[in-house]
């Protein structure tokens, strides 16, 4: 059956006019959908047959890997962020994708797409087994992320199959049966990863069968897709491309124009549902711990009664998608399970009672959650050749808040004090967006019947008769596009996906401190901060002291002795000094005979240990300006260069035998790691020859010298961890020096209200970037590191790629060897 092309901007006031009405309003009307056939149940047997299996694959592959978690940390060495990551390189991908995915489905068509997706699937399941065989990190996550990006256009494509078939008659009911066959599949796949680990004795069979149910899955696709091509013209889907063809509608070519096709009222319901979906999904996620912190037993037991709330729906969500079909009210089951949810987390959290209760209750409510409105998405968007886009958009909006719902959930809960009350919080935030849904409920049920016709009350026989009588209450304005909802959709879509991959990419701050907190050495450990006399050296200094209970000596080391002192002062007084070394140091850091000086007093305070040694060398010293003029020091060497790299590399240099003596010695330079400048041209690499000064390559060009620097000194001390991190936008005293050269400029002075925006949006406490500082010092391995502000690893710079200039470089002597002779004497 025919699918009506994409709609065209149509004016009512010419008709308005001629009846000597007011004009009415000017939007593009969305065009009445084509006419409902009942296709036999011959052909849509079959067909559901085949679609529901399509994502048997991908949905086996994802809900497996959970139960495998310990097992893939131990064979595969990774941690916990590292198995986070294989979890989230899957998912992440389904934030941006379906909306790319949507409009291809509605382009090229669902057949076609999700065979292709398939392909993707196994492919991706394929690859992942094969990282397993081999112990393979990285070839796991290149599997998973595959799998990722062909998982979520094979649902689509369900979508719009199912549309296609049941449309007018068991809409409702067919979804109902594919949320139901999710959770079989989720059911089984987690229940057996185990047994089917432990019978084989190789866990990586869970893997070899997840390939096996992928392959299934696409001989499926492949099946349908032959069946698809052979059905009778009139009960094929058209696509975009075919409606396109010898005509001048937008969709000749695959383009951007189905998203501002899209009705309003689409946009309006699916923008007000941020983070209500999320909040399930997130309230699943915790119940096991919920019922072990709040009733105190086992995690086993408690996962045991959580799993009950998979139970119940796949029987009522059928059931409730029949009833949609037959009797309609579909928006007042929205207000009815927000309602219910409040209970549910009053109960399982506030109270005492049997959580069996609470749990058997939410898996009722958990029966309502998603359908309402998966059933309600062909209502809204009449136009069957958008459906894919309108999945899509859906299924990015949803995928997006659950990623911000998990890791909000957990940030919230450590702000909140440990024991029975850690979770109230959290469930004051659940209860708050579900109040707001149980008024959406009813905003909802009002927007259909003043805006809509009521086609969100009425049965499916209803409905379809209003739609054939061409009512005139199908034709009001946020049936149709608008371009205030659909620029706002767009907007607010793209702010979603952003911070979701934000928060995933990133380490939250909460669980970068929950592994600072966790670390508790069994021998007090020795740090030297260089330039700790504040911001992020003293926070450091301050955190680690925190953190191992003051069982640490620190030495600080910095030109500043009142602040230095009084950072130690600060040590004194909560952790007092008894037999460790608490001591300040001076160090003019833009001297190399300072340098020298407080090296060598470094080294005699340590030798009063009975094992003198160095675990953590920490260099935060800093100064920049954008002044071009000559600052050189009374040596004769650049200020900035000075500062921002030859002194840590000459202390580095010359506490190199108390690092050796070290078991884990972990030497962290904070600074710009990532930079990718060029080096001179002209071979002046220590800025001797510039007249004006170093200027602005003062600021840029000892970011690199740090990379190639620390790496040469890690290639020389392979035991030895070596750090270049690049802290982010910190609110420190180089900060306001820096933007106080700026202000000295007329120009950059009218930007004055601009520039302190943004340094109150875009720059963090030093507090905050000391922990993430922190995190990367304890993960350091040994070699050389690379961190971003996250603390995230982001590999090593090509530095060869500068061809002689890098080979100079590489062997360190290259970048001014007078002044390094000079550092070193």
């Amino acid at each position: 059956m025919a699918s009506p092309s994409l709609p065209t901007n149509i004016s009512d006031s010419e008709s308005a006019k001629s009846e000597g009405s007011v004009p009415a309003i000017i939007v593009p009307e969305q065009p009445a959908p084509a006419p409902i056939k009942d296709y036999p149940w011959r052909y849509k047997g079959p067909a559901l047959a085949c679609v529901l299996f399509f994502s048997l694959g991908s949905n086996w592959a994802t809900t497996a890997l959970s139960p495998l978690k310990s097992t893939l940390k131990e064979e595969l060495n990774i941690n916990n962020a590292q198995y986070g990551v294989v979890v989230s390189a899957n998912h992440l991908v389904n934030t941006l994708v379906p909306i790319f995915s949507g409009m291809a489905i509605d382009y090229y068509g669902a057949e076609i797409s999700s065979l292709v997706s398939s392909c993707f699937v196994m492919l991706g399941a394929l690859i992942a087994a094969i990282g397993t065989n081999t112990s393979n990190f990285n070839t796991l996550i290149a599997g998973e992320v595959i799998l990722g990006l062909g998982s979520i256009t094979v649902l689509n494509s369900q979508s719009k199959l199912y549309t296609h078939w049941f449309y007018g008659s068991y809409v409702g009911m067919v979804y109902g049966i594919d949320l139901a066959w999710t959770r079989v599949v989720s059911v089984v796949a987690k229940a057996t990863a185990i047994p089917i680990t432990d019978g084989t004795g190789s866990y990586t069979w869970a893997f070899w069968v997840t390939c096996i149910m992928c392959g299934a899955s696409l001989v499926v696709n492949a099946v349908y897709f032959v069946f698809a091509k052979r059905l009778p013209s009139d009960l094929q889907m058209v696509t975009g491309r075919q409606q396109g063809r010898g005509s001048v509608s937008s969709l000749r070519q695959l383009s951007w124009a189905p998203l501002k096709a899209i009705p309003a009222s689409f946009w309006f319901i699916t923008i007000s549902r941020i983070c209500q979906t999320g909040s399930i999904i997130s309230f699943t996620n915790i119940a096991p711990d919920v019922i072990r912190v709040t009733r105190g037993i086992s995690l086993a037991t408690a996962g045991y009664i959580a799993a009950i709330e998979n139970a119940i729906p796949i029987i009522l969500t059928p059931l409730l998608g029949l009833f949609f079909d037959r009797f309609g009210r579909r928006m007042w089951f929205v207000s009815a399970t927000a309602a219910v949810y409040i209970v549910v987390f009053v109960l399982i959290n506030f109270t005492e009672v049997n959580p069996l209760a609470p749990i058997i209750i939410s898996s009722v409510a958990l029966s309502s959650n998603a359908l309402p409105f998966l059933a309600a998405i062909p209502l809204l968007v009449r136009d069957r050749a958008l459906i894919g886009t309108a999945f899509g958009i859906w299924k990015t909006f949803i995928n997006a808040g659950n990623v911000i719902m998990d890791v909000s959930s957990g940030a919230i809960q450590d702000l909140t004090p440990t024991g029975r009350h850690t979770y109230n919080n959290v469930f004051y935030m659940y209860m708050t967006l579900k109040s707001l849904d149980v008024i959406y409920g009813l905003l909802y049920d009002r927007l259909d019947r003043w805006q809509l016709g009521g086609v969100l009350r009425m049965s499916e026989a209803q409905r379809i008769a209003k739609e054939q009588e061409d009512s005139p209450d199908l034709k009001k304005p946020l049936q149709r596009p608008l371009k205030l909802f659909t620029y706002l959709g767009m907007f607010l879509m793209g702010c979603m996906v952003v911070t979701a991959w934000a928060l995933t990419i990133m380490p939250s701050f909460s669980r970068v401190k929950a592994a600072n907190a966790s670390y508790k050495p069994s021998e007090a450990p020795v740090a030297v901060f260089v330039g700790g006399t504040g911001g992020i050296g003293a926070s450091m200094a301050e955190a680690l002291s925190r953190y191992t209970n003051g069982n640490i000596h620190i030495i600080i080391a910095g030109r500043n002795k009142f602040a230095g002192r009084r950072t130690i002062e600060t040590l004194l007084s909560s952790f007092p000094e008894d037999d460790y070394i608490r001591e300040f140091v001076y160090c003019d850091c833009s001297l190399t005979k300072s340098v020298n000086a407080a090296s060598e007093e470094i080294t005699r305070l340590l030798k009063k240990l009975s094992k003198p040694r160095i675990d953590f060398l920490v260099f935060s010293a800093n100064y920049a300006s954008l002044a071009d003029k000559k600052n050189d020091t009374e040596e004769g060497i650049d200020l900035q260069l000075m500062v921002r790299y030859y002194h840590r590399f000459q202390m580095t240099f010359l506490l190199l035998p108390l690092l050796d003596k070290s078991e884990r010695a972990s030497v962290m330079s904070i600074l710009g790691a990532g930079s990718t400048y060029s080096v001179p041209e002209d071979g002046d690499y220590g800025f001797r020859k510039k007249e004006k000064g170093a200027g602005k390559l003062g600021i840029k060009m000892p970011t690199v010298y740090n990379d190639v620097g620390f790496q040469e000194l890690a290639y020389r001390n392979p035991s030895i961890s070596f750090t270049h991190i690049h802290p982010g936008f910190v609110r420190t005293s180089m900060l306001n020096a820096i933007l106080a050269d700026a202000y000295a400029k007329w120009y950059l002075l009218i930007l004055y209200p601009l520039l302190r925006l943004f340094v109150f949006v875009f720059t963090k406490e030093p507090e905050t970037a000391a922990e993430y500082m922190i995190y990367a010092l304890l993960d350091a391995h040994e070699g050389f590191n690379r961190r971003n502000p996250a603390a995230n690893d982001i590999g090593l710079m090509d530095h060869h790629a500068w061809g002689h200039k890098g080979d100079l470089l590489t062997r360190f002597h290259g970048i001014d060897i007078l002044v390094l002779e000079l550092s070193l004497e």
